[in-house]
This record gives structure tokens, C-alpha cells and sequence, in this order.
């Protein structure tokens, strides 16, 4: 039976299920979903960590950074706690190659693995823990996002680094034990500092995104025990969280079941098979298909037009892109990348390679919009479907869609497509020495000793 919502305010039973979750409590498919999950952070932030956003949050650091034992990934430094959520969590989303959670449209892991390995590495904790946290973190963000999608994520807002600074905060307290008070204290002011806007898909700040929110939850924690407080009812109050980005609630109307409901457990993740917007997989999958089975030259095509859903049209924003950054939020750019290049890979996001006349022209007779009959099938829903034709100059017309992309809960990878991922991108960071350490050490995460966490990241 759900809790009902107490008066009190909707952030303390929260902040009570931060404060006094043991891993003992978590199930075990929750435990699966949060390793895989972490396996697949690790693997896309070392690469990550070689991209323009990342490294010129490096250069930004610059002095500003502080002795400490968190790991800079794929480097040979450490430093604080703070630094290492900033730079870690910027490079894990620079690839847009990290999972997403249909609950709250969005990426949830890329803010809130940072937090966990930082603290994690800063105080010697263990694998169990780092699992905790993650756990902790994930269903604080599914929670609020249960009252407030998909409203938050049509009104324009960034689902990942808005309900991620409230997840970050909610790793960091779990990790540093802190009690109920302090746990809610902290989850009313990441409430306050939640932001994040879509209009910045296709900069180096849709990354960025990822980093601040690990710092700014990070900062909440601390804060909090510092002594700042907040409003309990900062979720649900008049001019609060809920009614200032998506709509407002009330706390009699609304159920409070985190710890009973693992939404980790009911709807899994999507792990993503191309480095780019998870809005363009259906048609990428569909595409890849059609292609494989019969391969064309990219003069033969005519032209192209997509259908997309409802959301994916609003992430998909950059139709001429003219570097790698904008093209990673192009429908037209993976369409022309794949016919020109082969499969789509990380290499296949370079400035070069966006600005080659080949693709610039083909791209420039694919036209997206968003698709009616998507729409009301599917209505707002972060799964990508697609639908499309491809028209050839010898006047045959190809008709391809597919509704879910592979990588999805329902279209899982296997274990062998989820360690070539790893070991792929352990190979593009330069790092293949640690690669089946580090598989090994994160698939069986519960096991790990405070010393194998403590080198992971750590370049060899």
C-alpha cells in the first residue's frame, strides 16, 4: 500500500528513505539495472573525457581545483570531491552516449555516478555503497519526476540536469550519512537551483548540464550539513518546484511510494548503441537495417523524409549541422553519416566529416518534421519512433519506421554487445589496459573493496 502524502511536506519521507536506506533493502533487479548502468557510465566518460566541453572544463578548472582523492577520469590526477563532479560528469554526457530513463525523460545516470564515485573515492567506501548511493539518487529523481511528467520536459526544461541536481544531492547525503533532517534540508535547495534549458541542445552546454548538476547537488549535500535549510514544501508549496516548471500539485493528491515502487526495477533503462541523441535510434536502427540488407550509394538517393514523435522533433534540432557538437542533434546528419560512412560509431561524429560536401549535400534533401500519426499513437513519449521514406532517382520509394530502439528494456543488448561497448570505448580513450579489470570489478560492483573503486577512472 502507497504512503499518502503528509502535510509536513512532500521532500521529508524523501529525505527519510535517503537517510535510512540500507543495501540490504534494494532488490535485486534494482541491483542489476545500477551496475549495468554504472558499467556503462564508466565506459563513456573515459572517452568522454578527450572532447572540446570536457576538456575545456579542465582548462576552467585550471587553479581553481583542490587536493583531494576523487579521480579525474582517464587522467593520472586526482582532486576534490567538487572538481571531479564537474569535469567526470561534463565528459560522461559529452559523447551523448549514456543511458536514458523514459521516467523522467532524460539521462539519469550521467549526474548522479560522478556524485557516487567522488564520494565514494573520497571517504574509501565500497562497491555496495557506491550502489546505494546510485540506487538512492535514481529513485529521489524518478519520484519527483512521477508528479511532475511529462509536463516539466514540455515546458522546454532539460529533464536530465533538473531532476538530476535533486539526484545528485540525494547521492551525496546517502554517502556522507546524513540523517532525515539534514537529507531534506539539502533536497529543498537542489530543488531551488534546478534548472536547465532544451534550447541548449547542440552546445557544448547540453554537456555541461551533466557536470553541474553533480557539482550543484554535490554543493547542496554540503551545504546542508553545513547548517543551510530549506523549505520541506519546496516541491509542492505555491511557487515551488512543481508548479514554477510544470504544473501545480497539491500534497493530498499525490502518492508517496518511493521505497515501495523501484522504478528501476519497472521500466529498466535504455543503453545506448550510437553516440548521438537518443531521439534519432529508431530511425538509426531502421536505417542500419535497410542498408546492411541493401546497400546503396548515396548519389542514388533522391531525397528523404522523416516523421518524427512529438518530442523527438523538439531534441533533434540541428538539421544543417556544421560541426560535431550539433550534429550528435541531427536526424539529417545520422541518416546521410550512415549511407556515406557505414555504421555509426564515435568516429563518425568529427568536424570534418559533418562539413564533407558529400554529407552536406544529402542532407540537404532530408527534411524531419513532427509526424501526426506518431503523435497520436505515441503522444509525448521519450521512445523515439520513427517513421520515413527514402526516395531514389530511379523512382522506387522505401518505406521504413520502427517504434523502440534497440537498447531499450524491452530490446536489450546482450551481455557480449554490452562488454564490446565497454572495450570499445576503453579502446577510443587510449586505456585498453584496464578494460577487463574494470568490466570485471563493475560487474560484480556489490563485491568491490574500497581500493577497487578508488582506481577506477584512474588512467593506466
Amino acid at each position: 500500500m502507497c504512503k499518502e502524502a503528509t502535510m509536513s511536506g512532500l521532500l521529508e519521507p524523501i529525505g527519510k528513505f535517503i537517510a535510512n536506506l540500507k543495501f540490504e533493502d534494494i532488490p535485486e533487479k534494482e541491483i542489476y539495472w545500477a551496475k549495468l548502468a554504472l558499467a556503462d557510465w564508466v565506459c563513456v566518460t573515459m572517452p568522454g573525457t578527450q572532447l572540446p566541453a570536457a576538456r575545456d572544463i579542465l582548462d576552467y578548472l585550471g587553479e581553481r581545483r583542490l587536493p583531494g582523492k576523487s579521480v579525474l577520469f582517464a587522467t593520472h590526477e586526482t582532486a576534490d570531491a567538487p572538481t571531479a563532479c564537474l569535469f567526470n560528469g561534463t565528459a560522461s554526457h559529452t559523447l551523448d552516449f549514456d543511458d536514458c530513463s523514459h521516467s523522467i525523460y532524460g539521462h539519469p545516470t550521467a549526474p548522479i555516478a560522478p556524485v557516487a564515485f567522488a564520494c565514494a573515492q573520497e571517504c574509501g567506501l565500497s562497491g555496495r555503497e557506491v550502489i546505494r548511493g546510485y540506487v538512492a539518487g535514481f529513485e529521489t529523481m524518478t519520484q519527483i519526476a512521477r508528479w511532475t511528467s511529462p509536463i516539466l520536459s514540455q515546458n522546454g526544461w532539460h529533464a536530465t540536469i533538473t531532476y538530476g541536481v535533486l539526484g545528485a544531492a540525494a547521492v551525496a547525503c546517502a554517502l556522507y550519512g546524513c540523517d532525515e533532517v539534514t537529507t531534506t534540508h539539502a533536497l529543498g535547495l537542489a530543488a531551488s537551483r534546478a534548472c536547465g534549458l532544451r534550447s541548449n541542445f547542440g552546445t557544448k552546454t547540453k554537456a555541461l548540464h551533466c557536470g553541474l548538476a553533480a557539482l550543484t547537488g554535490y554543493e547542496c549535500a554540503r551545504m546542508a550539513i553545513h547548517g543551510i535549510t530549506s523549505n520541506p514544501k519546496a516541491i509542492e508549496q505555491a511557487d515551488g518546484f512543481a508548479q514554477c516548471l510544470a504544473k501545480p500539485i497539491k500534497a493530498e493528491d499525490v502518492k508517496i511510494d518511493i521505497g515501495e515502487y523501484w522504478d528501476l526495477v519497472e521500466h529498466g533503462l535504455l543503453f545506448k548503441q550510437y553516440p548521438c541523441c537518443s531521439s534519432s535510434h529508431s530511425a538509426d536502427d531502421a536505417w542500419d537495417a535497410y542498408l546492411k540488407a541493401h546497400p546503396l550509394d548515396w548519389q542514388e538517393i533522391e531525397k528523404i523524409d522523416v516523421g518524427l514523435g512529438i518530442l523527438a522533433f523538439k531534441e533533434l534540432v540541428s538539421h544543417r549541422p556544421q560541426d560535431a557538437v550539433e550534429a550528435k542533434f541531427s536526424i539529417e546528419y545520422a541518416l546521410a553519416a550512415r549511407v556515406i560512412y557505414g555504421p555509426i560509431e564515435i568516429d563518425t561524429f568529427t568536424d570534418e566529416k559533418v562539413r564533407d560536401p558529400r554529407v552536406q549535400d544529402l542532407m540537404s534533401r532530408i527534411t524531419s518534421c513532427e509526424d501526426p500519426v506518431l503523435a497520436k499513437k505515441f503522444a509525448y513519449t521519450g521512445k523515439a519512433p520513427a517513421r520515413f521514406d527514402v526516395y531514389l532517382k530511379s523512382g522506387e520509394v522505401i518505406h521504413l519506421h520502427k517504434d523502440l530502439a534497440d537498447g531499450n528494456a524491452e530490446l536489450p543488448f546482450s551481455e557480449e554487445q554490452r562488454h564490446e561497448k565497454f572495450l570499445m570505448c576503453m579502446r577510443k580513450s587510449g586505456d585498453e589496459t584496464n578494460a577487463e579489470k574494470w568490466y570485471a570489478i563493475l560487474s560484480e560492483l556489490e563485491l568491490a573493496r574500497a581500493s577497487d573503486i578508488a582506481e577506477i577512472g584512474r588512467k593506466a
